[in-house]
C-alpha cells in the first residue's frame, strides 16, 4: 500500500514555483521538533510554503511559520556518498539498527540479519525487473539514482506501528508494510514474530536446494512496497503528485505475485496472483455495470476499510488484463499520467487520459474485460467463466 501526506496540497500545487536544485540547509519545527535537514526546495507554493528534499530524499512541507533559518549557498547540490547515507540512518534509528548496503539499495533492520539479507537479495531481483520489463523495446530511458533507495524492517509489528503511525494513521493499522511518498521509504516487519528459518530448502525436478525463507505473504510485501518504491523514483508515478490509485496499487499488485520455484521466492512480473484472482473471481457478478468507470476515478475505494480489499483486487485485475492484451496502450496510459505532473488531476481528466490511451472508456470495455477475467483459472480448479451470468 501507499500512503502521502501530500494530498492534501494538491489543490495549490497549479500556484507554485519550481526552484532549480540548488543546496540549502533548513533549521525548521517538524511534528514539534527543531530539526535541520540539508537538501533542495523543489517548490515554494504561492501562500509561502516550502517543499523541501532532503539528502536521503525525504519531502518536508514547511509551512513559513515553522522555518527558522534557510541557508543557500547558491551552488549544486552534492549527494550524500554511501558511508555518508549509511552513518546518518545509524545516527537517525539508533543503535539497535544495522545498515547494509547493496547495488541500489539501504536496508535499515533491528530484524533477523538473515530475514535482511533475503530482503535485500529480493529487492534487486525486483530492480533489474522492473527496469528490464518498462525499458523493453524503448519505451523508458531510466536513469541510475543519486543514492540507494531505503527500506526500513522492524523486529516487531509493535515497533513497525509506532514507527508510520503518521503516515498510517489508525484507517491502516492492519497493513503488513507500506511506501510512503514523504519519506520516500518503504517499511515492513518480521512477520514470523522471530522465527525465521535460515536453512529453508526446496525441491524441484528431483533435486534440493537452497531457497527462500521468507513465506508468500512476505514475498509480495517485499515485493509490492519496493515496486512502490521503483515506481515513483523511476517516474512511473509522480511522487508529488496524486496519483490514480487504481493505477498505483494495480501495478504494485501485478508485480507481488511469489514463485516458490524461485530460489528467492519471485521471478517476475505478472504471474498469476491466485489470492487477487479468488478474491476477485468472487465478487465479479456482484460488480454493477459501469463499476470501472469508478474504479478509475475514485480513490476513495482504497481509503475505506469496508471496500479496500475488493478494490485492490478490481485494480489488479484490470492491470492483468490490460497488460496482457493491450500493454502498448498501457504504456501511452503511463505517458498520460506523467503528463498532468503536480495538477490536479480529476475524474473528466482521468476518464480522457484512460479513452485517450486505449480507445474508450473503462466502462466501454467492460464486457471484454469481464469475460477475460472469468476466464481464467486459479490453479488446479476450473474456470469460473461457465458460472458467469452472461450480461448485454
Amino acid at each position: 500500500m501507499i500512503v502521502s501526506r501530500l494530498f492534501a496540497f494538491t489543490g495549490i500545487l497549479c500556484l507554485v514555483l519550481t526552484i532549480e536544485a540548488m543546496a540549502d540547509t533548513l533549521t525548521f519545527r517538524h511534528f514539534g521538533e527543531k530539526i535541520t535537514r540539508p537538501g533542495t526546495v523543489k517548490t515554494k507554493y504561492q501562500d509561502g510554503t516550502i517543499l523541501l528534499e532532503g539528502l536521503d530524499t525525504q519531502l518536508y512541507v514547511i509551512p513559513p511559520g515553522d522555518i527558522i533559518e534557510w541557508q543557500n549557498k547558491k551552488s549544486p547540490l552534492k549527494p550524500w556518498s554511501r558511508e555518508q547515507l549509511r552513518a546518518a540512518l545509524k545516527k537517525e534509528y539508533g543503535g539497535d539498527f544495522a545498515v547494509q548496503l547493496t547495488s541500489h539499495y539501504a536496508i535499515v533492520y533491528d530484524c533477523d540479519p538473515a530475514l535482511a539479507e533475503q530482503a535485500a537479495t529480493l529487492l534487486e531481483r525486483a530492480y533489474a525487473v522492473f527496469r528490464a520489463r518498462f525499458a523493453h523495446r524503448g519505451a523508458f530511458a531510466f536513469h541510475d539514482l543519486s543514492q540507494p533507495l531505503i527500506a526500513v524492517i522492524f523486529k516487531s509489528r509493535k515497533e513497525y506501528l509506532d514507527a508510520t503511525k503518521e503516515d498510517l494513521g489508525s484507517t491502516f493499522g492492519w497493513s503488513a508494510g507500506m511506501y510512503a511518498q514523504t519519506t520516500n521509504r518503504f517499511y515492513m516487519f518480521d512477520a514470523s514474530e522471530g522465527s525465521f528459518d535460515r536453512k529453508a530448502e526446496v525441491v524441484t525436478g528431483g533435486k534440493t536446494r537452497k531457497a527462500s525463507s521468507l513465506d508468500a505473504a512476505s514475498i509480495e510485501v517485499i515485493v509490492h512496497e519496493g515496486t512502490h518504491q521503483l515506481a515513483f523514483n523511476f517516474g512511473i508515478h509522480t511522487r508529488r503528485a496524486a496519483n490514480p490509485v487504481w493505477f498505483v496499487e494495480g501495478l504494485a499488485t501485478y508485480f507481488e505475485a511469489s514463485d516458490t520455484d524461485s530460489a528467492e521466492g519471485w521471478s517476475r512480473a505478472g504471474e498469476l496472483n491466485p489470492g487477487r484472482l479468488a478474491q476477485f473471481q468472487n465478487i465479479l457478478e456482484k460488480l454493477p455495470r459501469g463499476f470501472l468507470d469508478t474504479l478509475v476515478t475514485r480513490d476513495q475505494l482504497f481509503q475505506d476499510p469496508s471496500t479496500n480489499a475488493n478494490a485492490y483486487a478490481e485494480a489488479w485485475a484490470l492491470t492483468y488484463f490490460l497488460m496482457r492484451t493491450k500493454q502498448t496502450a498501457y504504456i501511452r496510459y503511463i505517458r498520460a499520467n506523467q503528463s498532468h505532473g503536480l495538477m490536479p488531476y480529476g475524474a473528466k481528466e482521468r476518464l480522457e487520459d484512460f479513452k485517450k490511451a486505449f480507445g474508450t472508456t473503462p466502462s466501454g470495455m467492460e464486457t471484454e474485460f469481464r469475460r477475460y477475467m472469468a476466464g481464467i483459472s486459479l490453479p488446479g480448479k476450473s474456470t469460473a467463466a461457465a458460472n458467469l451470468k452472461r450480461r448485454p
